[in-house]
This record gives structure tokens, sequence and C-alpha cells, in this order.
């Protein structure tokens, strides 16, 4: 199953994310066989982290939410909100261009 997260970071968090940054690296390498895409969300001019997005290959649910409740960054207090988005990827075997 992919479950997209979208992770909102905290007011503070930037001072949080450079306590822990090497730590959540190392996580990151922990759970890279479940991660398809991972990164930063930036503010609109494009220089400021406003959050952290992960679209992950899990079993379930539950292991999605295990996988960013482990996360350094969680613990720390780095995201403020977390949203889980179950989603299917369009494409994976071509579009049906055929008029409906």
């Amino acid at each position: 199953m992919l479950v997209l997260v979208i992770c909102k970071d905290a007011d503070d968090a930037a001072r949080r994310r450079e306590a822990t940054m090497n730590e959540h690296l190392l996580h990151a390498d922990e759970i890279a066989p479940s991660l398809r895409l991972a990164g930063r969300i930036v503010d609109e001019a494009g220089s400021g982290t406003v959050g952290s997005f992960l679209l992950v290959d899990v079993a379930d649910a539950a292991e999605a939410r295990r996988l960013v409740q482990d996360d350094p960054y969680s613990r720390a207090g780095v995201w403020r909100d977390v949203a889980y988005h179950p989603v299917e990827l369009a494409g994976q075997n071509g579009f049906d261009t055929q008029e409906r």
C-alpha cells in the first residue's frame, strides 16, 4: 500500500530540525526500503522549509504511522501536524486514452 504522508512544521521547527537532523537522516537510511519519495515542503519563495513529505510503500496505514512516529523529527516536535493519505499512482500501466 502506498501512503503519502504530509508533515507540517511546528512554529519553532528550524531549531528542532537542526538539533536532530543527523538522527533523522540515520532513520531515513533505516527505512529506505519503504521510502519511494521524500523531501521537504518549502514556502512560496522556495527558500524556507515548512514541512516534509514522504511516499512510503508499507503493508498498511499502521506501519506508515509507526515509521513516522519513530522518526527523530516526530519525537522532537519538529512536526505539528501529520496527515496520512493512501494513494494510487496514475499511469503505472499507461493511460487509457479511449473516448468515453
